[in-house]
């Protein structure tokens, strides 16, 4: 009586009038060439030399180089490669994880011949903030950040690729697959002439929270959390402090997009200029805005001032303009004695409360 079913199951490809796909054997494996190759478009040296672009600035500009050296970087550490069905709920078939550390890179993989919806995504690994879950199933596969209150700044420049693929028989296939940069940076510089404090905070807030893969597309919360800026390492600058948050990048309402502006690039160390590889990855980018801003903040940074006789001043400063993927983004504003931190550009909103009391909104170190 157990052993019924098996045989009726054994018998069944046998019978005239049966569907045969199921007894027919699986495809065959083909070997896949696959070309990686990271493609970084930002604005980073155009924002550097347009906000920090004064003797006094030198020091400061160096300091956010050196601090976004392993951000806005040409280069992946390591790389995560999926392969998912095309139907039904898109389960992985394929999974492969390398280290990488090149500006590109080429892999052959023995895989099953058929069609697959390809995901890529290069550099989690020493990111602590940023993490890749569900990626079992292609559409649901995404870049998670920390939940919190308050959270660091992300470590390192992440990149992401989605690419469909259909192998064909008899015929040698290569894909190049390129990665784009998922999240940004921003910075707040302040001119501290003639004002003395205690100590300065700095975060920014505004961000995504995580990045859909598949679809290309960031989620928001009602509320999203404080980034920890991290303050800029600046010896001889006396009357200047700068921060650099790290993190994804803000809502953009009307749709506006970074295109790359040249090819020609030769300030990347990480590129190897060889005959057999071309060193053009890097791109430096201008902001293609599409429309005017409503007016409405899309992120904010919150400066935190502590003045020497105890008394805490928050600024809020508010940002109309979305920050992108790629994208640096430079607030400059000066101080004054009351530890108010106000904007050079008249387009940032400025919110100043005085003898500020922190909430339950900031951890206790604030």
């Amino acid at each position: 009586m157990m052993a019924l079913p098996a045989v009726m199951a054994l018998s069944g490809c046998g019978q005239i009038d049966d569907d045969l796909s199921d007894c027919l054997p699986p495809a065959p494996e083909k070997e896949l060439e696959l070309d990686y190759e990271l493609k970084l478009v930002t604005n980073m040296t155009t924002e550097l030399k347009t906000q920090l672009n004064t003797l006094t600035d030198v020091e400061i500009s160096d300091a956010l180089k050196a601090d976004l050296s392993g951000v806005f970087r040409d280069f992946a550490h390591d790389v995560d490669l999926s392969f998912y069905d095309t139907q039904l709920d898109s389960v992985r078939l394929h999974h492969e994880s390398h280290i990488m550390d090149d500006t590109q890179s080429s892999y052959t993989l023995n895989i099953l011949k058929r069609e697959y919806m390809h995901l890529a995504s290069a550099n989690i690994i020493g990111n602590s903030v940023v993490s890749l879950r569900a990626d079992e199933q292609c559409h649901k596969a995404h870049l998670y950040q920390l939940e919190g209150d308050t959270i660091d700044s992300h470590e390192t420049g992440l990149f992401t690729a989605r690419s469909y693929m259909k192998m064909l028989d008899n015929v040698d296939q290569t894909f190049d697959v390129r990665l784009y940069m998922a999240n940004a940076a921003s910075s707040l510089v302040v001119d501290t002439t003639g004002v003395k404090y205690k100590s300065f905070r700095a975060y920014a807030r505004g961000f995504a929270i995580d990045f859909m893969m598949a679809d290309s597309a960031y989620v928001y919360a009602d509320r999203s959390p404080y980034v920890r800026a991290r303050e800029l390492p600046i010896k001889g600058a006396q009357h200047q402090v700068g921060f650099c948050a790290v993190s994804f990048p803000s809502r953009n309402p009307d749709g506006w997009w970074i295109r790359e502006k040249t090819d020609d690039v030769t300030d990347s160390p990480s590129v190897a200029k060889t005959p057999n590889r071309p060193a053009i990855t890097r791109a430096e980018g201008e902001i293609i805005p599409e429309g005017e801003p409503s007016g409405d903040p899309l992120w904010e940074y919150v400066a935190i001032v502590t003045l020497e006789d105890g008394s805490i001043t928050k600024t809020s400063l508010t940002i109309t303009e979305p920050l992108l993927a790629g994208e640096l983004k430079i607030i400059k504003a000066r101080m004054d004695t009351k530890g108010e931190v106000i904007p050079t550009d008249v387009s940032v909103g400025c919110s100043v409360t005085l003898q500020w009391t922190p909430g339950v909104n900031f951890e206790t170190e604030l």
